[in-house]
């Protein structure tokens, strides 16, 4: 069962801004390798908590707030898509969520002594606590068919729990950290897999290219990323290549490509990323004339990424790409780019 875990609080709500440790990611660890059973795929759990501060524009929302508030906890099991959601009240952890921020903000508020100055270990140990409750909501629902095994998960968590320390936190935070990053590169190259035995119609046309680095320096490939991006760009729409979905298209420059995997996700449709590898030290030793062909080189890269995941009509990318070389950037540059100065 995967195990995820919100934050809500006035204005806000969704992904945490701090990581607990990632405690979550070790429950969900601890019960598979225990080989707790679960009808259910998903456990959602949502932390609601007073806010210390409320963003600028929404002064007043929590008023709004506390009235939903005021009526958690609540739990839904839904069979039909085996998840499980759950909120609960859980005012220990405005301080750990909001004071750091809290200065920034012009509408501030306090919150009741007995949940102030709250140490870390505390706080970890509060935090299976609510799992453990959430554990006790899902046992009194679950019906005859479901399958919900209520006393491994109290045995893990409560194990957990027995170990917390400050040592213990940042030990687990540490390797699942890595595991997190583990994780992303296996995510990606799996949909980059799925991606290949799809064929969706290609109806559009492309509006924009841009390159982004990830882990390099800014502005590291300046200006012959910005050049050639115009470029390839230009070109790409006279040779009238369609695409599926998208219509902007993304060249993701990493030094290694686990790095460029974890930039490889697209959150919407209408854009799309292709990978491209370079080695950086490599890059600065080079010539200008050198670097102009290595990012030249790059930017295709990334083109035939993205050509190949989806099947795309690559005679004219490499026409394209034929073209442009031909000339070079200086004729280019002038053909395509006397426009922007």
């Amino acid at each position: 069962m995967k195990i995820f875990l919100l934050q809500n609080t006035a204005g806000r709500y969704g992904g945490l801004e701090r990581n607990l440790y990632h405690l979550h990611r070790l429950m969900e660890s601890r019960l598979s390798a225990a080989s707790f059973k679960s009808s259910f795929d998903e456990l959602w759990l949502t932390l609601a908590y007073p806010p210390m501060y409320v963003l600028p524009g929404v002064a007043g929302i929590e008023k709004t707030f506390k009235i939903y508030y005021d009526k958690f906890p609540v739990s839904r099991l839904d069979r039909r898509y085996k998840t499980i959601n759950i909120t609960l009240k859980a005012p220990e952890f405005s301080e750990y969520f909001d004071q750091e921020k809290q200065q920034k903000y012009k509408h501030r508020f306090d919150i009741e002594n007995q949940y102030k100055n709250i140490s870390e270990v505390e706080i970890g140990k509060i935090l299976i606590d609510k799992f453990l409750i959430a554990g006790e909501m899902i046992a009194v629902k679950v019906k005859k068919e479901d399958v919900f095994d209520h006393q491994v998960f109290k045995d893990v968590l409560n194990r957990i729990r027995e170990e917390i320390s400050m040592d213990f936190l940042a030990s687990v935070n540490v390797q699942q950290q890595e595991q997190v990053q583990v994780d992303l590169v296996k995510k990606a190259l799996e949909l980059r897999e799925k991606r290949k035995h799809q064929d969706p119609p290609k109806d559009k046309s492309i509006k924009d290219l841009r390159v982004y680095y990830n882990g390099l320096p800014k502005a590291a490939l300046y200006p012959y990323d910005y050049q050639y991006a115009e470029i390839f760009l230009n070109m790409l729409a006279r040779e009238e290549l369609r695409y599926p979905k998208y219509h902007h298209l993304y060249i993701q420059v990493a030094k290694t490509m686990d790095e460029a995997l974890k930039a490889s996700f697209a959150i919407e449709d209408w854009y799309v990323n292709g990978l491209a590898v370079i080695d950086f030290d490599h890059y600065q030793q080079l010539s200008e004339k050198e670097k102009e062909h290595c990012v030249f080189d790059l930017i295709a890269e990334g083109l035939k990424d993205i050509a190949i995941l989806d099947q795309l009509d690559f005679s004219k990318m490499e026409e394209v790409f034929r073209k442009i070389k031909e000339k070079g950037l200086e004729v280019w540059k002038k053909d395509v780019l006397c426009f922007l100065t």
